[in-house]
This record gives structure tokens, C-alpha cells and sequence, in this order.
């Protein structure tokens, strides 16, 4: 398991994480970003083929809030998570891997710790079998607005 992240409460990691290749590392099964800024997060992702798991809050790149999460790399995905948490999450999740009937579960959450909690969410997931994906999606907290689809630049 990895862990990497900022504090909740005051924010995101004063230093942004730059170039990190999880290639040679073969044994990694779970990988948690809280409150992280990259350079690219998806390089990231991408490099880290032999997770399961993936959690991510609050995904950052160099430039706000990441718009784009690409999961297609990781075929060997159980289980994933993404919450937004003080801004949206990515307006596009790719999950087109291959693999999807590998996934347990999707967890999608909006979360604020201030109040009233604003739910400007909005995300097309990109999947292999849509409808598949769809029947594995859980809420908690607040739900994003959604959709599934097998090509999410229409």
C-alpha cells in the first residue's frame, strides 16, 4: 500500500509530486492520493500496472482542480474510488481498460466539511461495458451527476 497526500484540513501538499514512476514496483496492490498536487497524475496511474486498488480525493494537477483521470493503463483494477472534496473531480473518468469485469466496485462521492456542501460534480465515466460499470457504482455522501458510456468525447 501507498499513500500519498496533504492534510484535509489544511489543504494539499505544499510540495507537488513531479515524475513519479511506480513502474518498477510490482507488488503494489493499493495506491491512496489524498490532497495531492502532480505534474501529471496520469503518468502516474499509468506507470503503476500492477495495482488493484485505487483511491483518489481531491485529484490536482499543476494548473487546479484534474479534469481528466486516466485508469485505462491499469487492468488489473478490483476496486476504485474518487472523491471531490472542496472543488469537482474530473469531468471525465476512463475506466476503458479492458478489464472491467474485474471491478467489484466504483465509489464516486462529493464531499465538503463546510457547509452548505456544493455539488458542481459533473462526470462521464468511460468504460468497456457500460452497463456493467453502472450496476457497480456506489454513492456516499453526495452523488455526482453522472453518466456511462463507451466514448465520453461526444
Amino acid at each position: 500500500m501507498l499513500n500519498i497526500g496533504g492534510n484535509f484540513f489544511f489543504g494539499p501538499c505544499e510540495n507537488r509530486m513531479s515524475g513519479l514512476d511506480l513502474s518498477g514496483v510490482t507488488t503494489l496492490k493499493t495506491l491512496n492520493i489524498y490532497n495531492a498536487e502532480f505534474d501529471d497524475l496520469n503518468a502516474t496511474l499509468n506507470s503503476a500496472a500492477s495495482v488493484e486498488e485505487v483511491n483518489i480525493s481531491s485529484p490536482q494537477s499543476d494548473s487546479g482542480p484534474l479534469d481528466y483521470l486516466d485508469l485505462s493503463a491499469n487492468s488489473n483494477l478490483t476496486s476504485v474510488g474518487v472523491t471531490a472534496m472542496y472543488t469537482v473531480g474530473p469531468s471525465i473518468i476512463n475506466i476503458k481498460n479492458g478489464a472491467n469485469q474485474q471491478l467489484i466496485e466504483l465509489r464516486l462521492e462529493v464531499y465538503n466539511f463546510y457547509f452548505p456542501i456544493v455539488n458542481n460534480w459533473e462526470t462521464c465515466i468511460e468504460a468497456d461495458d457500460p452497463v456493467y460499470i453502472e450496476s457497480i457504482i456506489t454513492i456516499f455522501g453526495i452523488a455526482p451527476s453522472y453518466s456511462v458510456t463507451t466514448d465520453c468525447s461526444n
